[in-house]
Parts: C-alpha cells; structure tokens; sequence
C-alpha cells in the first residue's frame, strides 16, 4: 500500500476512535468537556487546535493527498452536522472547521516542504 494512504488511514482511525471514544463518554456520563470552553487564541479553543493538529499531521505525512484530505474532512463536517441529531455532543461547522482544517493542512505541507519526510506510520505499529 502506498506510505501516504498508510499514513491517512493511521491518523484518521486513532481520530476517529479518539473522537468516538470522547464522544460516548460525554453520553454516558452526561458531561460537557472543557474542550470547547477554553479559548486558546482569537475564537479557537482546544476542539479547533485539535483539528489543527490532526490535518498538520495529515498535511505533512501525506502531503500528495492534501486535496483528497480536504475533501473528506468537509464531506466529515457534514457527517458531524447529521450526528448532532442524535446526540447535542456532535456538532459540525462546515465553514469554519474546513477554514480551520485548511490551517492546518497549509501549515502540515508546508513543514513538509521544509523538512521532507518518508515516514510510514504502520512501521511504528508493533502487533
């Protein structure tokens, strides 16, 4: 398998499992996170650096993909929209998350362009 869509399938499922697991938690508990509370700078909090975080990560360890990675992310945003019928701790916002997620895969392909990387992820997973 090509290293890159290694790499998107590595990053996106511990996002996905992070994400489900953070999820269910609050249901069961009937609790509300910190996470969207704290603002760290100008109107984004810890959800949207998460987000930063999570599309550097993919910007700069698949950097060939960056379009298809944005695609998915705003096709994502939509899914998250459709959750938040179901449950009030899913909640999407297709134009700022994607604005946001665009940060972070500039700045994700831009490390890659100054420090450019072969690192395939599924080598560092010991099963």
């Amino acid at each position: 398998m090509n290293r890159e869509i290694s790499n998107i399938i590595i990053i996106y499922s511990i996002v996905i499992i992070y994400a489900s697991t953070t999820i269910l938690y609050r249901i069961l508990t009937k609790t509300e996170l910190n996470l969207k509370q704290k603002e760290i700078f100008h109107n984004c909090n810890l959800w949207c650096i998460g987000h930063i975080i999570n599309y550097f990560l993919l910007g700069y360890f698949a950097p060939s993909y960056i379009i298809h990675v944005f695609i998915i992310g705003f096709v994502f945003e939509f899914f998250e929209i459709y959750l938040s019928n179901f449950t009030p701790y899913a909640y999407g916002n297709v134009m700022r998350d994607s604005i946001i997620n665009s940060i972070g895969l500039l700045l994700g392909y831009i490390a890659y362009k100054i420090y450019p990387n072969k690192i395939d992820l599924y080598s560092y997973i010991k099963i």
